[in-house]
């Protein structure tokens, strides 16, 4: 057994990754366009 990363899971953390960058961007968003800001 090798520890080698293949393609395919690389794909599958990609997406992972991107879904969640993308969760929180729209959340932060929605977040400022209802006029929450962090102090």
């Amino acid at each position: 057994m090798s520890n080698q990363i293949t393609l395919a899971e690389w794909a599958m953390l990609g997406v992972y990754v991107s879904l969640v960058l993308l969760a929180i961007a729209l959340i932060t968003v929605l977040l400022v366009i209802f006029g929450w800001r962090p102090s």
